[in-house]
């Protein structure tokens, strides 16, 4: 996969939100069908048994070990045979058109095989704890489950060189992010990045922040203070000269830092090669915070 697409799809996934409406296990008996249009999207575990269903005239065999993903307004008939019945765990979830568009565009597979049932398994029992909760925490862990629930998905849907080929959104966003990387130093113009995208200015700051999921400001400083932090982690480059590496004044660095990461650039740089003496990642409270 494209380095740009893998930028945009871990920043769509990042800000992507979803409400759970729904959360049960349930045991179909045989010999049971239904038919829908649902308004909402799903998901599915088989533990047991087998059965069909059929969605854009395309007919599947639903058989254990699978997790389905089921998309909100395309006709969708789903039964058993005579003899067989399912146990069969789901939830019914929605979220804003804009945060799916890109989701529906990549065409994700309609299911994928679980390597480690029992965790899924888990993920919908904690789903289905937090639904029937009053607890003041509910809509978090249901949210928090819902996550975890997609990130399994995804990590079986087998992302590859060819993720995000044909998609418009990813393939017009492409050159402008290539063009970002190749000119971090200089001072980067949205009428510039624009032009590349075959935009006017004023519509391409929202069709940049809608695909990205910043604007197109807070995504140069995202990487610029990406590559500042491999820069200090990495060489022995003063402040300054690392500041001039990313396009910065010094003063504005410092000021990112503190904003974005709470430390001054020398404090990262400190804290980052104590951690590393000690054979650990930075953690909270080791070194010193100015």
């Amino acid at each position: 996969m494209k380095p740009t697409y893998k930028m945009i799809l871990q920043n769509y996934f990042h800000r992507f939100q979803a409400d759970v409406s729904m959360a049960a296990f349930s045991d179909i008996h045989p010999d049971w069908n239904q038919t829908e249009i649902p308004d909402y999207y799903r998901y599915w575990y088989i533990r047991s048994g087998e059965g069909w269903l059929v969605m854009d005239d395309h007919k599947y065999v639903v058989r254990p070990g699978c997790l389905y993903v089921l998309p909100a307004g395309s006709a969708q008939s789903f039964g058993t045979d005579s003899n067989a019945k399912i146990e069969i765990y789901w939830c019914h979830f929605r979220a804003a058109i804009g945060d799916l568009e890109l989701f529906q565009q990549l065409k994700f597979p309609i299911s994928v095989e679980i390597h480690d049932r029992k965790y899924i398994e888990t993920i919908f029992e904690r789903m289905i704890l937090a639904y029937h909760s009053e607890s003041l925490t509910r809509e978090l862990r249901l949210r928090s489950a819902m996550l975890d629930l997609m990130a399994a998905y995804l990590d079986h849907c087998n992302f590859n060189e060819v993720t995000g080929e044909g998609i418009e959104l990813l393939e017009k966003m492409d050159p402008v992010l290539h063009y970002i990387e190749e000119h971090l130093t200089e001072n980067i113009m949205v009428d510039t990045l624009a032009r590349i995208a075959y935009l006017h200015p004023n519509y391409f700051i929202g069709f940049f922040k809608n695909v990205v999921g910043c604007s197109p400001i807070q995504y140069v400083n995202g990487r610029r203070l990406e590559i500042a932090k491999r820069l200090l982690e990495e060489t022995t480059m003063s402040v300054t000269d690392i500041a001039k590496q990313v396009g910065m004044q010094n003063h504005y660095l410092s000021r990112l830092f503190k904003q974005h990461i709470g430390l001054t650039p020398s404090g990262y740089r400190k804290l980052y090669r104590m951690s590393a003496a000690n054979g650990n990642g930075i953690k909270e409270g080791s070194g010193e915070l100015t």
